[in-house]
């Protein structure tokens, strides 16, 4: 479970960082590895410092790029509600 959470964070963040290069931003990849880390945690998945730190980075830039997204909100919410245990 580990080394897959991991390569799906590798590639998701990596998708985010070349849209952000291309200035194209899709919600798609945060709504992706927001619910993935989410289900992740819920499931014993424990984060390293790096991954959580990039997530709260991840989560402002979010809601800060679709406020009226429902479907990004939800994904935020989802792991906020996650890192809080």
């Amino acid at each position: 479970m580990i080394a897959a959470y991991e390569e799906a964070f590798d590639r998701l963040t990596d998708a985010i960082v070349l849209e952000s290069n291309w200035k194209r931003k899709a919600a798609q990849p945060y709504v992706l590895l927001f619910r993935g880390s989410a289900e992740y945690m819920k499931r014993g998945g424990r984060l390293t410092q790096r991954q959580a730190e990039r997530l709260i980075s991840l989560i402002d830039e979010a809601k800060s790029g679709w406020k009226r997204d429902k479907e990004v909100t939800e994904a935020c919410g989802l792991l906020e509600a996650a890192f809080k245990g």
